[in-house]
C-alpha cells in the first residue's frame, strides 16, 4: 500500500514545495533587512557590550564627513562637532596626527548618535562647534575611547558634561595627555614672559604652545605642551 502511494505522488511536488521553501526563506531574509535599515535610521546607536549607557538626550544621527582632530569632527551639512569633556592634543603639536588618525579609525564615513546634555550653559563653543556626547556604532561612547589614549584627556577647565560622566572619565584617563616630544627646562625663561594666564589672556593670548613666545611650563600645568588652555 505504501509503495502504491509513492508510486502515485504527483512528480511536481517536490519541486512546489521546494519553490515555497524558496519563497519563505527571501521573505525572512528581505524582513531582517528592513527591519535593520530602519533601526539604523530611528534609534540612536547603542553602547558596546560593558559599557554604561549613554550620557545626555538623543539628539540626531549624523554621518562624518571629514575628521579635523582627535576631538572634533564634520558631519553632513558641514556642521561641526566637538567631542563633549575630550581633550585632545591640537593639530600643530606632535601627537596631534596620531589623535586625529586614531580618530578617523572609527569615525570616518560612520553614522554616529549625537547626544546633547541637558543641563549645559552652551549648546556650542566659541568657535560655533555642536557640543555633543557622541556613540559610535559597535565603539560606544567616543569621549571614553579616546581618552584612554596618550593624545586626549578628560577636559580640565570649564565643562559643560555632567559631573557624573567627567567622574567616568576622568577615572579612565590614566596617563593625561602629552602633546609635546620634548619640553624646555622648567627654569628656563621664555622670551615674553607672564606672571600668570590671567596675564597672558589680558595680553590677548589664548593657548600658548611650547616654542611659542609666552611659553613656560609654569604656565602649563599638565606639561602637555601647551599653556593657558
Amino acid at each position: 500500500m505504501s509503495g502504491r502511494h509513492r508510486r502515485d505522488r504527483p512528480r511536481w511536488l517536490p519541486a512546489l514545495c521546494a519553490a515555497a521553501i524558496a519563497v519563505l526563506v527571501s521573505a525572512a531574509v528581505y524582513s531582517a533587512v528592513v527591519m535593520t535599515a530602519v533601526s539604523d535610521v530611528a534609534a540612536p546607536a547603542p553602547s558596546a557590550p560593558g559599557q554604561p549607557g549613554p550620557a545626555g538626550e538623543f539628539d540626531r544621527t549624523a554621518t562624518v564627513s571629514e575628521v579635523v582632530d582627535g576631538d572634533s569632527f564634520v558631519i553632513d551639512g558641514g556642521v561641526t562637532v566637538r567631542v563633549l569633556a575630550a581633550d585632545s592634543c591640537e593639530m600643530r603639536t606632535d601627537a596631534g596626527p596620531r589623535g586625529r588618525a586614531d580618530a578617523e579609525k572609527v569615525l570616518r564615513g560612520a553614522t554616529v548618535s549625537l547626544r546633547r546634555e541637558p543641563t549645559a550653559a552652551n549648546d556650542a563653543d566659541k568657535d560655533g562647534r555642536l557640543l555633543r556626547y557622541v556613540e559610535v556604532p559597535g565603539l560606544g561612547d567616543l569621549g571614553s575611547y579616546m581618552v584612554q589614549r596618550p593624545h586626549t584627556s578628560a577636559y580640565r577647565g570649564i565643562n559643560d558634561a555632567s559631573p557624573d560622566y567627567l567622574d567616568r572619565l576622568r577615572g579612565l584617563d590614566r596617563d593625561g595627555r602629552r602633546c609635546v616630544d620634548t619640553l624646555p627646562s622648567p627654569d628656563q625663561k621664555p622670551a615674553v614672559d607672564y606672571p600668570d594666564c590671567t596675564a597672558a589672556a589680558a595680553a590677548g593670548q589664548g593657548a600658548i604652545y611650547v616654542g611659542d613666545p609666552g611659553y613656560s611650563r609654569r604656565l602649563d600645568g599638565n606639561d602637555d605642551g601647551v599653556a593657558c588652555e
